[in-house]
């Protein structure tokens, strides 16, 4: 690991312990996770919108059929193999499954020199799919179990809004200051500190809100958290066998948009909606979130290596 990534994770460790010990520091900054989340978009949009981007269609080949499996299929899939080794975490796994793929994977293909534009494509298109695909797998999976869905579709779709706000303003921001490319060119080179500053401050005031529920039933953190790493192998294997024909840049991708999902706005939507292990499995999923950043840098490697050459022999 690099010592950025060291740094990176460090941070998120820092405001996850912050804010299950002193809760208190996220109060203030409770209504401040929103201005985090544009921040970071900004970022991406200004990234992926450079004139230095090569938005060919070469580029965004297969993303239909990408979005398509990782929105639909996985979280079915990871529902059903979590029914038979740990039932009690299944939905859990499928929300997460099913969840946007997060801010943080075009950041994390950055640092792996990934397809940044795939991975802000991937980004964007989940984001706004993601209110008609979570209530359609949870509302499947609810009928096999002959549960109601009353409530769902409407609840979800107030989410897709609020997502669709905070891209909006980010786009045409984006927009308007690649008018002035120094500008622009300035921001990105300190991005790395932005988004560090965010994650931190996010990890806080997310796991200040859970502190409780982390206190009353401590016998739940080692499940819930062996369940996460699970559900983060299980998908990092996914995102392998999905773009098993591709390049390295395109393969890292695929892995990253499996993995990096937007778990934080599933952990506020199910503290909603659902249980305490749904809140728990969606809000823990930041540890391995974080550290699959270790998987991530050693598949880069090995790709390098041609270990992991594509099998049809693109690039």
């Amino acid at each position: 690991m690099r010592i950025r990534d060291i740094i990176f994770l460090a941070a998120g460790f820092a405001g996850m312990i912050a804010g299950v010990l002193l809760p208190d520091l996220g109060e203030p900054l409770r209504h401040i996770p929103t201005v985090f989340i544009v921040v970071q978009t900004l970022l991406c949009f200004l990234s992926g919108l450079s004139p230095d981007t090569n938005f060919s269609a070469a580029s965004l080949r297969g993303l239909p059929r990408f979005l398509a499996l990782k929105m639909l299929v996985v979280p079915l899939a990871c529902w059903g193999i979590f029914s038979l080794v740990l039932p009690e975490y299944a939905l859990g796994a499928l929300l997460l499954g099913g969840t946007a793929v997060g801010l943080l994977a075009p950041f994390f293909l950055f640092m792996l020199r990934g397809d940044e534009v795939f991975g802000t494509a991937a980004f964007i298109s989940s984001s706004l799919l993601m209110p008609f695909t979570v209530p359609l797998v949870v509302g499947a999976v609810a009928l096999i179990q002959g549960a109601s869905t009353t409530g769902l579709f409407a609840s979800f779709l107030h989410t897709g809004m609020f997502l669709a706000a905070c891209l909006f303003l980010p786009f045409i921001s984006a927009k308007l200051i690649w008018m002035r490319p120094a500008l622009a060119r300035g921001i990105l080179d300190r991005r790395y500190g932005v988004f560090l500053v965010c994650y931190f401050a996010s990890m806080l005031v997310v796991f200040s809100r859970f502190s409780a529920p982390l206190r009353q039933a401590p016998t739940l953190l080692p499940q819930s958290l062996g369940a996460t790493f699970l559900l983060a192998a299980l998908l990092f294997v996914v995102g392998l066998i999905l773009e098993r024909k591709q390049g390295r840049d395109r393969r890292l991708a695929g892995v990253v948009c499996c993995c990096a999902m937007n778990n934080v706005l599933m952990a506020v939507t199910s503290a909603q909606f659902f249980g305490v292990h749904e809140v728990l499995m969606c809000a823990l999923y930041s540890v391995p979130f974080g550290l699959m950043l270790v998987p991530y840098r050693l598949l880069a490697a090995r790709l390098d290596a041609g270990r992991l050459a594509p099998t049809d022999g693109r690039e």
